[in-house]
């Protein structure tokens, strides 16, 4: 006959096997559908909320939150021309995000896509934002992109780089 301690373990490891995954192991790894823009590299699809990879734009308001590349634009017209630019390039249709990693405070970092445009790539080309050099640091490969679009705001000139 089992002892009441034996029928108390059974019953704790039922209650540990059945109880929900934590909520790091609930967020989904992919996101797709119609994206809203927050700021120049932040985009929303539906309840997620995806900081770009690899991309730095300037703050609209937050000021405190801005990195140093990106103080001196920090609520100046330069944010807005940023997030009206990621509105263009991210487009009405699906757009589909892929992460990348998670940031310190637990917020998908994802490679976006329009189609075939990779968002983030196209926002820093066209001067809007920057290449955030310690996330292009972590993978070698995919920053490939992110550099060259930066080399080529610079040399022409847009955006921040004016």
């Amino acid at each position: 006959m089992p002892t009441m301690r034996s029928l108390l373990c059974a019953a704790l490891l039922s209650l540990a096997l059945s109880a929900p995954a934590p909520a790091q192991e609930l967020r989904p790894k992919e996101v797709s559908g119609r994206a809203s823009v927050v700021d120049g590299d932040t985009l929303r699809i539906g309840l997620a909320v995806v900081r770009l990879w690899g991309v730095d734009a300037p703050e609209i308001d937050t000021c405190r939150a801005a990195t140093v590349p990106m103080k001196e634009f920090c609520g100046t017209p330069q944010a807005e021309v940023s997030r009206q630019s990621l509105e263009r390039i991210a487009g009405t249709g699906d757009v589909v995000c892929r992460e990348v990693n998670r940031d310190s405070f637990g917020q998908m970092m994802g490679e976006c896509f329009a189609g075939r445009v990779n968002i983030g790539v196209e926002q820093i080309r066209s001067g809007n934002a920057v290449g955030w050099p310690s996330y292009l640091r972590q993978d070698a490969q995919r920053s490939v992109a992110f550099n060259a679009a930066e080399a080529e705001a610079k040399a022409a000139r847009r955006g921040v780089w004016q």
